[in-house]
């Protein structure tokens, strides 16, 4: 974690304590039924939207993964970010957008990785209409993407970069945008489950990272000026993730 000095500021720092306690205020208002307004204003308050596994678990999931019990102890010094949040709510909406025309640069549209908004609807329908043929708890990330991906959480895009992103974008964009996508998907398959990871699967993800971050900026940001808004210190982030698992193990 960066810690940085503000002049003048004399707002208390946050600590764990009270990143908890803020996240279980924000769930205790949404048990409550609290209106959307509401919570929202207590969010931007707090800084917080709620538990968090790896910053500010909940009581069930402290008993759920007792595994998890020593880094926690560490605190938030040796946890610089939450890995869910960083690739489940930034990295991953940020490819879709871009693949669906939805961040443009210098409102360019013929970007060779924008995908006409017709095949766009197309894979908001096939991810709805696969909704029935899945169980219920599958069933609540089959929304229709085009319609609802501000909206989407976490497990939505979980579902769609380990499941059901790579037969959607099948031959709807160039091949090397796809090997870039699968590239993060490929990693995001290793931390993102139960079990933990085996060194020759930390060589993996490091691999199949470094190739989707340089990729990335080679392809996709290309070093310009023009292109700055694509230059997301996120994507960087990336790197990180692999030296976290040899230092705090897998979470």
């Amino acid at each position: 974690m960066f810690f940085f000095k503000v002049l003048n500021c004399t707002a208390p720092l946050r600590t764990e304590a009270s990143i908890a306690a803020g996240g279980a205020e924000i769930e205790n208002a949404r048990a409550e039924g609290k209106s959307v307004a509401y919570q929202t204003r207590m969010q931007q308050k707090s800084g917080v939207k709620g538990y968090s596994l790896f910053f500010a678990p909940s009581p069930a999931a402290r008993e759920a993964y007792p595994h998890l019990k020593d880094l926690w102890d560490m605190g938030l010094t040796a946890v610089p970010y939450d890995t869910m949040h960083l690739v489940l709510l930034n990295v991953v909406p940020h490819l879709w957008r871009l693949f669906a025309g939805l961040k443009l640069v210098n409102k360019k549209k013929d970007e060779d990785y924008i995908m006409p908004k017709v095949t766009v609807a197309r894979i908001g329908m096939e991810l709805r209409g696969a909704r029935r043929t899945v169980p219920m708890a599958q069933a609540m990330s089959l929304r229709n993407i085009e319609v609802h991906h501000k909206s989407f959480k976490a497990i939505d895009w979980m579902h769609f970069i380990l499941c059901s992103g790579e037969v959607l974008l099948a031959g709807r964009i160039p091949s090397d945008y796809f090997d870039i996508f699968m590239a993060l998907s490929r990693a995001c398959r290793l931390p993102f489950r139960p079990r933990g990871v085996l060194k020759t699967e930390i060589e993996a993800i490091d691999k199949d990272l470094k190739y989707f971050v340089s990729s990335y900026y080679t392809k996709i940001y290309r070093g310009t000026t023009e292109r700055l808004p694509l230059c997301l210190s996120t994507i960087a982030t990336l790197l990180d993730i692999v030296p976290l698992l040899w230092a705090c193990g897998p979470a």
